[in-house]
């Protein structure tokens, strides 16, 4: 820009000896106003540019940290699955598991039962329907929970 003004100053001095002093300001004036408004110009457009580069960073950057953020979700919902994969284990282990350990020494008792005292062979295997029905409930249960949501 120090340039610019040495040869705005050295044309208005030129045109000033060469038309007259008050012709001469009036053209250099002019002149001053046309270079004023190309040197706004081309700040103008150099901000612009500028703005746009940044705009262009900043997008990139959105676009790796929406990256970041999908492989986020992926992984708290893969975490999510394993934790309810988890505990269905740990139910069907504490409940189900039990309860057929249980439902296995009934039916071993009642066959036991069956030549010593057959009298209560019945009420053995009203109680082996009794466990069976429920450990049966507990599955449906825990294979309802398994299924996903259906949308109405």
């Amino acid at each position: 820009t120090a340039w610019l003004f040495f040869y705005i100053t050295l044309l208005a001095v030129t045109v000033m000896l060469g038309m007259g002093w008050l012709e001469g300001l009036a053209l250099a004036l002019l002149d001053l106003a046309v270079c004023g408004f190309i040197i706004s110009y081309d700040l103008l457009y150099s901000r612009t540019q500028a703005d746009e580069a940044e705009s262009r960073r900043l997008l990139v950057d959105l676009q790796t940290a929406h990256a970041k953020l999908q492989e986020y979700a992926a992984q708290a919902e893969e975490l999510a699955a394993a934790r309810e994969r988890n505990r269905l284990a740990r139910e069907l282990h504490d409940s189900v598991s039990q309860a057929i350990f249980s439902i296995t020494l009934t039916s071993q008792s009642a066959r036991l039962l069956l030549d010593r005292e057959p009298a209560r062979v019945p009420e053995q295997l009203d109680r082996l329907e009794t466990m069976t029905e429920r450990t049966l409930a507990q599955l449906r249960s825990l294979i309802a929970q398994l299924r996903p949501p259906q949308n109405p």
